[in-house]
């Protein structure tokens, strides 16, 4: 497959990209990671931090699908129709590799659609870039004067940033009935003011408070024991005599 051949195919045969600049980066880096039956094997797809990559997009093969296919099957569907078309090749490409693809592809659309599929393939690769892959793709001119890519790319980079503040050890400690979040290195000081480890919850356990069974014409009712005279006044009688017991289930 030559750049000429392949270029031809995508903006002529399939109609999908306009000859630009961009066009000629994709065609340049496709051409350079295109697979050929002596490399590709299970090792290959198998490899850590790399992605395949249909030289002709996916999107092209949806127009073979039925109308009311579910969203979860059309890409399998349209990779399987990708596999039989013999001009399209897959390349072996690196998670950057793969986004700049598709940004390539973005700025050579000639469609609102494609321009929408090449976006939704960008926020899922993002995701899978290194740190590393962050900082260099925003050092590239065209990524870097490209907003939408900047703040997804920037967002991205600035939850390396959260995951590598390593979060303060606390303990809760309590004094009479006072509660306090204190840092796990200065516990030793609290102690010696006598604060106890431990909140107060877990420290001070609610006492349980009796009760008891009265009945009157057939009501029955479980009171606490402190308020028993108060029903016996009125006429209750103390204990559950003649209380039906539940039928266990069998």
């Amino acid at each position: 497959m030559t750049a000429t051949k392949l270029k031809d195919l995508l903006v002529n045969t399939y109609s999908i990209c306009y000859d630009n600049e961009y066009l000629d980066q994709y065609v340049a880096l496709i051409l350079k990671n295109k697979l050929t039956y002596q490399t590709m094997n299970t090792e290959c797809f198998c490899r850590p931090g790399t992605s395949y990559h249909h030289a002709i997009p996916l999107s092209v093969y949806y127009r073979f699908l039925e109308p009311d296919l579910p969203q979860r099957k059309r890409a399998h569907k349209a990779r399987k129709i990708a596999d039989c078309d013999t001009n399209c090749f897959m390349v072996l490409l690196s998670y950057s590799e793969h986004l700049l693809a598709h940004f390539y592809l973005m700025l050579c659309a000639n469609n609102q659609n494609e321009v929408k599929n090449n976006i939704n393939a960008l926020n899922l690769i993002i995701t899978d870039l290194t740190e590393v892959e962050v900082k260099s793709l925003l050092e590239i001119k065209a990524i870097s004067e490209n907003y939408y890519l900047v703040t997804k790319l920037k967002a991205h980079l600035l939850k390396f940033k959260t995951d590598a503040t390593p979060a303060i050890p606390t303990v809760y400690m309590h004094k009479e009935d006072v509660e306090l979040l204190v840092l796990q290195s200065e516990q030793a000081e609290y102690f010696k003011l006598g604060w106890q480890l431990g909140g107060i919850s877990k420290n001070k356990a609610r006492p349980k408070q009796a009760r008891c069974h009265i009945h009157k014409d057939g009501v029955y009712k479980n009171i606490l024991l402190t308020n028993l005279q108060v029903y016996l006044d009125e006429g209750w009688e103390y204990g559950a005599a003649g209380k039906p017991r539940k039928k266990k289930s069998i």
